[in-house]
């Protein structure tokens, strides 16, 4: 499965002595391989284009030559965009790029064989002198989805001390450059499912909340406990940042959709019913 490569945005927040600037290493090299394949894997470079969404449609930045085994790294801070704005990078064997488009362009592919390890970019954040890497990467399946649904739950935070924050980072990308509705997230306390809180987000874009001040507002339970989030009609990949405002250390996590949860072949059975306790 071909996929595009997101530059996580800026964090930039009021409990923050320093912004969080982001960036993206991509390396022209098969994610996995056997090692048999090498000798015929060709010596090739890799074109990637960088693209920004905009006004309902992509607007290419850069294109950037990648030899066979070498690196190319894109920083935020060096392109003229905002905090939030979705830029994403797509690798491709020509350098055949539209300036402008409605569609993102397919991404290529690097494999050499029928490895089933997705092929990923190293996503990253960087704080003074400390830095912290997510390999990742979202699926060209996924941003053909023309609907979806999250359902997700915060247990990665670590908001208990008052040198922690915790952010939570949601990411949308469709290849459609006019899927950029504004969508609503829900946030709710497992053990008072009356206790309800709501917050914007927008398709093709990153919505970044701070988790702290999402905990603030309960009234019922310890403020610090898990919370469950969803929203009913997109999808999205969640994200923890973990920032210790006094070390600058970081850590990035993702969590896993629902049916990631479980083993065996009535997992659906299950997560279908979680849903229909939660989503309902």
């Amino acid at each position: 499965m071909s996929s595009y490569f997101p530059l996580l945005p800026n964090i930039v927040d009021q409990h923050l002595a320093e912004d969080i600037f982001s960036s993206t290493d991509f390396v022209n090299y098969p994610s996995n391989h056997r090692k048999s394949s090498l000798k015929n894997s060709g010596n090739h470079s890799v074109f990637l284009a960088t693209y920004k969404h905009g006004n309902n449609q992509w607007e290419l930045i850069s294109v950037d030559e990648c030899q066979r085994g070498g690196f190319c790294r894109l920083s935020r801070n060096s392109m003229k965009v905002s905090n939030c704005e979705m830029i994403v990078s797509v690798a491709s064997p020509d350098n055949d790029f539209k300036k402008q488009c409605r569609y993102l362009p397919k991404p290529g592919s690097l494999r050499i064989d029928s490895s089933l390890i997705a092929e990923r970019a190293s996503l990253n954040f960087h704080f003074k002198h400390c830095s912290s890497s997510y390999q990742g990467e979202y699926p060209f399946q996924m941003s053909c989805a023309a609907r979806g649904s999250l359902w997700s739950f915060d247990v990665l935070k670590e908001i208990e001390s008052d040198v922690c924050e915790s952010f939570l980072i949601l990411m949308n990308v469709n290849r459609d450059a006019q899927a950029s509705s504004k969508v609503i997230l829900e946030f709710y306390n497992p053990n008072h499912k009356e206790e309800k809180f709501y917050y914007p987000a927008k398709q093709n874009s990153f919505t970044v909340i701070n988790l702290r001040e999402i905990s603030r507002l309960r009234s019922k339970g310890n403020p610090s406990s898990v919370f469950f989030f969803q929203c009913r009609s997109s999808l999205f990949l969640p994200m923890v940042l973990n920032v210790n405002t006094k070390t600058f250390q970081l850590a990035l996590e993702h969590t896993h959709p629902p049916a990631e949860l479980f083993w065996g072949n009535e997992k659906m059975e299950v997560v279908n019913s979680i849903k229909k306790r939660w989503l309902s």
